[in-house]
């Protein structure tokens, strides 16, 4: 639970989306993300965090399900920002990022 001092108005975006693809030549592909933004002001973020998640799976275009077997290939990747003011306009800004995948 996060409480404000009075007068002060929390703002969060959370984002989740779903997608399919089919490749003309060798795959198909399936895919979800999640995204949680608490930027007031994307152009000059300040004490806020955006962070996002997402998976999708590389099938071979003869495979019809979502089954792992059968030369599937997972991916993943992570980015999380952080921003924090720390006197007048200077902003310290970190950012963490991973992609990886189950196979080559």
């Amino acid at each position: 639970m996060t409480v404000a001092p009075p007068g002060t108005r929390l703002k969060f975006w959370y984002h989740t989306g779903w997608a399919s693809k089919r490749s003309e030549k060798s795959f198909w592909s399936t895919g979800a993300d999640a995204t949680l933004d608490t930027r007031r002001d994307p152009s000059f973020p300040s004490d806020a965090v955006l962070a996002t998640v997402a998976w999708s799976r590389l099938h071979p275009i003869a495979q019809t399900s979502f089954a792992t077997a059968g030369g599937s290939v997972d991916r993943y990747r992570f980015d999380a920002r952080g921003f924090k003011r720390l006197f007048g306009q200077h902003v310290l800004a970190l950012r963490a990022e991973y992609a990886g995948a189950s196979g080559p």
